[in-house]
């Protein structure tokens, strides 16, 4: 894979299996002798995975090829009997620590002098460690993949602790860091200007509120995470905040017309109607004249808010006055569909039945 240009999407994902069933058989026999001569050949297969960014499309492959370095390394750094072990192959980068259990507090930090790393390597990694359970065989694993961001979707979009949308991008190198029991850590972390640190397990969300980050001026970024994981700077998309339209008020011509139209005729048949319910009054005609009215009103808060410019203040009335007009209206067309049907169908019903009608769907009582 790695002497390739081209690899299939996927090729590489029935590879990590065969690693991890490698690691599998290993840990059965207790073979740690051919785990420890293997490690070199180990990381430069893990390398060459890394390489193309479609040789592995399963984020649960990605997963499973992080856990198998996790537990092939700290396998590595108990068995090998050396105290600091370093093996740089193509993009990946191990160092590994043996905690001598007579020290309570110990620190290791990452690049270390006298050991040779590649150029592409610029975060600079400080681990506290405190020896909590005194243990023979704890250990510390720190590996760097320079290739591991290109697995991860290319944007995430999280909210942040104050509810706003924060987009980023993972930045390479992608930072794993494990212990085994018995000890507590507090990493410090060098990072690019201007990034964000995140914490991750799978790699489908980061936790951008775990670690504690300090930016110095014209520097880098300092991160202090507590306890164990993978670590990466996070590249933030700083967009410009949006800024709503203002909106302004402007006369409507089209919608004063128009309801000054429909008052002068409601006005004219309310006159009308109200002559005739002088002489002769009847609910059918009261009930026209009470939907004239709620239509007349309407049509005056209609001409009032397109030529005056109303206050914010007023938006609640003004807009409960129209719901109140326009269902007194509607109820008014239901009352005179009910009260026309019993009539068709000549219900025999009380002396009252009108009146009732009127009463339920106008709430209205005693008007005819």
């Amino acid at each position: 894979l790695g002497g390739r240009t081209r690899v299939h999407p996927g090729e590489a994902e029935p590879l990590v299996h065969l690693l991890s069933r490698v690691l599998d058989y290993l840990n059965a026999t207790s073979d740690m002798t051919a785990l420890v001569n293997t490690t070199p050949n180990f990381i430069t297969a893990v390398s060459s995975l890394l390489l193309r960014n479609s040789s592995i499309i399963n984020q649960l492959t990605i997963s499973e090829l992080q856990n198998v370095v996790r537990h092939w390394t700290t396998a590595w750094a108990k068995h090998s009997g050396g105290t600091f072990n370093h093996i740089a192959d193509g993009g990946v980068v191990v160092n590994t620590y043996k905690v001598n259990p007579m020290q309570k507090y110990i620190s290791v930090t990452v690049p270390r002098p006298g050991f040779s790393y590649p150029d592409w390597m610029k975060t600079r990694i400080s681990v506290q460690v405190e020896n909590k359970g005194r243990l023979n065989n704890s250990v510390i694993s720190i590996v760097l993949y320079r290739d591991l961001g290109q697995f991860f979707p290319k944007h995430y979009s999280q909210k942040t602790s104050d509810g706003k949308d924060l987009e980023f991008s993972v930045l390479n190198p992608v930072i794993s860091i494990w212990n085994t029991d018995g000890l507590g850590l507090v990493t410090n972390l060098l990072l690019p200007e201007g990034s964000l640190c995140g914490r991750t397990f799978s790699g489908e969300d980061w936790d951008i509120n775990y670690c504690n980050a300090t930016g110095l001026p014209n520097s880098d970024t300092v991160c202090i995470c507590p306890y164990q994981g993978v670590f990466a700077a996070l590249d933030p998309h700083n967009q410009p905040p949006y800024k709503r339209a203002e909106l302004r008020w402007r006369p409507s011509l089209s919608v004063l017309v128009g309801c000054s139209c429909c008052l002068i005729q409601v006005t004219l048949t309310l006159c009308l109607l109200a002559l005739r319910w002088w002489h002769h009054s009847s609910c059918l005609l009261f009930l026209k004249l009470q939907c004239s009215t709620s239509i007349a009103a309407t049509m005056v808060i209609f001409i009032y808010t397109s030529k005056e410019r109303v206050p914010q203040i007023a938006y609640l009335y003004l807009s409960l006055g129209l719901q109140f007009f326009l269902l007194i209206a509607i109820s008014t067309q239901l009352a005179k569909l009910v009260i026309v049907y019993a009539e068709v169908l000549k219900i025999p019903s009380g002396r009252y039945l009108k009146q009732t009608v009127i009463i339920i769907l106008s709430g209205l009582c005693g008007v005819c």
